[in-house]
């Protein structure tokens, strides 16, 4: 197995599946910034399980969203502007490892 194809084991994918479509639900009934929690629980859940398969800059980056999401987690109810400032760091820190890995460059798309 190399880093390019396994991420989560199959047991792992289901725990993800299932709290995506029951926060899905929830979010139906919650209170409007709990969405924004409920999706970056779902982050740090699939981070933490993909990580100890990560090497190098990927694994640090994964690393850190495990240890920074929870103290995160209420800000979109306490301080939107904080929420969003991380969220968009955390989308850059995404978007450099998508780049070193030229994933979103696929001409056989």
């Amino acid at each position: 197995m190399t880093e390019d194809t396994v991420a989560l084991s199959q047991e792992e994918a289901f725990e993800l599946l299932a709290y995506l479509l029951a926060s899905a639900h929830s979010c139906m009934y919650d209170p409007p910034g709990y969405g924004t929690y409920r999706l970056a629980t779902a982050a740090e859940r699939l981070a933490g399980a993909w990580a100890p398969r990560a090497t190098g800059t990927l694994a640090q980056y994964l690393d850190e969203l495990v240890r920074s999401v929870p103290r995160q987690s209420w800000e979109p109810v306490d301080n939107p502007p904080q929420t969003e400032a991380y969220l968009l760091e955390r989308i850059a820190g995404l978007a450099s490892e998508i780049k070193q890995r030229e994933l979103g460059d696929r001409s056989d798309a």
